[in-house]
């Protein structure tokens, strides 16, 4: 009888080898992402819909407790909404944007997390 072979994550307890032993096309951009960022302990953003509708859905994940800044700003680097702006514990968060007051174009929203920095381009339609 053959040993069965071990779940990639179940088994393996460094960091790296975790890492390796993952098949990222196998598993997907996202969810891969979404594993490695647990495991760095790194910050993830991602917005739902965009292009923005008149309420969207700014969700967060916070790899470590933390000081978190949520911004919206035009193309200028203007700050339109400041959607969060404080001390947060490690976990899954999620603001809401509204768009209704904005006007169709480019904005970008900007998520500052300690010594990190990550932006997603946001897009208001007609």
């Amino acid at each position: 009888m053959s040993d069965p072979i071990p779940s990639p994550i179940s088994t393996r307890t460094n960091s790296n080898l975790l890492a390796s032993s993952l098949d990222q096309n196998l598993i997907g951009n996202n969810v891969y992402s979404t594993i490695m960022d647990t495991i760095y302990g790194l910050d993830n953003i991602s917005i739902s819909p965009n292009p923005l509708s008149d309420h969207s859905l700014v969700k967060i994940h916070m790899g470590k407790s933390g000081y978190l800044n949520l911004i919206l700003t035009d193309i200028y680097g203007r700050v339109i909404q400041t959607l969060s702006d404080g001390y947060f514990s490690f976990g899954d968060y999620a603001f809401d944007l509204s768009g209704s007051n904005l006007n169709p174009g480019v904005y970008f929203c900007i998520l500052k997390t300690g010594n990190s920095k990550k932006v997603i381009k946001v897009e208001k339609m007609l």
